[in-house]
């Protein structure tokens, strides 16, 4: 029996109940559903092999996985770009079920003698690395600024002081 046979299998009963997928025809799963199921299959399979709870990481894949979990994928066809497989047509998601489930794509673990360690990704740096930054808000203010501001004090006052009784009467306010 081929390993993660079982798992897969399991997984795939699972969705039969839950009325998810009907006898075997996978072509007719929402695009949703499949990617589910890829991502349920490849995180089952990696928890079986680890015997403990493990997130995947497609991104870093090289460091988290291979180097610091000594665990690497078998199978994986050559012409599927190695990523999450929410970005995969459904056509290579179909493909790589059929894959888990003849048993050709797997989880092994890296035997010591043919561990090479991936290096360390490194985080990536701003794109304004080395470059002064701008302050958000402006060390003085602008002279424009204090212009409007005293031309609006001007017409408050000259309101203020043309008001009779609090209502400015219509020709004093037009007169000069």
């Amino acid at each position: 029996m081929p390993p993660f046979l079982h798992i897969v299998e399991r997984i795939i009963a699972r969705y039969r109940r839950r009325g998810l997928l009907y006898a075997s025809f996978f072509e007719d799963m929402q695009r949703n559903d499949l990617r589910q199921l890829v991502r349920e299959i490849i995180r089952e399979c990696l928890c079986a092999i680890a015997g403990r709870q493990l997130q995947m990481s497609y991104t870093v894949f090289g460091w988290k996985i291979r180097t610091c979990r000594k665990f690497d994928i078998y199978g994986w066809p050559a012409d599927i770009p190695f990523k999450n497989p929410g970005t995969l047509p459904p056509n290579d998601l179909l493909r790589l079920i059929a894959g888990w489930r003849r048993g050709s794509i797997y989880f092994f673990r890296i035997p010591p003698a043919v561990f090479t360690p991936a290096e360390r990704p490194t985080q990536k740096t701003r794109c304004d690395f080395g470059e002064f930054r701008n302050a958000l808000t402006p060390k003085t203010v602008p002279e424009e600024y204090l212009a409007e501001e005293a031309a609006a004090d001007e017409i408050e006052d000259f309101q203020a002081e043309t008001e009779v009784g609090g209502v400015v009467d219509e020709i004093e306010q037009f007169s000069d």
